[in-house]
């Protein structure tokens, strides 16, 4: 299977679940903010086994990618949140609207930048 489609399936279960967290969590908490900053900590490191071991199969160090998946991760969910922020203060419009569409684009993105993490060269 390519690792374009493997990385639109865990994207699409990645999405599930990130999603599933904020509506589910949103019931518990009851803020909009700390609910998606919340769910993004708990889907990572789901979405780093799954990209090692299903879209990229790789066999490289696993310590040097998680560190380098860290990294990435750190600086897009905190461009994912800080969007989400503005975007949801700015058109007060439904909270998983904005969220939706901010973590769409930002899959598209780190397919390619993952890509040169996960793939010997």
């Amino acid at each position: 299977m390519l690792k374009e489609i493997r990385y639109l399936i865990s994207s699409f279960l990645s999405f599930f679940i990130q999603i599933s967290l904020v509506v589910f969590l949103n019931i518990l908490i009851k803020n909009e903010n700390l609910v998606v900053l919340i769910s993004m900590v708990l889907v990572f490191v789901i979405n780093f086994l799954i990209l090692k071991f299903f879209v990229y199969e790789s066999n490289k160090n696993t310590k040097n990618q998680f560190s380098n998946v860290i990294k990435i991760s750190i600086i897009s969910r905190f461009l994912e949140f800080l969007f989400f922020y503005f975007l949801n203060e700015l058109l007060n419009y439904n909270y998983m609207l904005i969220y939706f569409s901010i973590l769409i684009i930002s899959n598209i993105v780190k397919f390619f930048i993952y890509k040169n993490v996960f793939e010997d060269r």
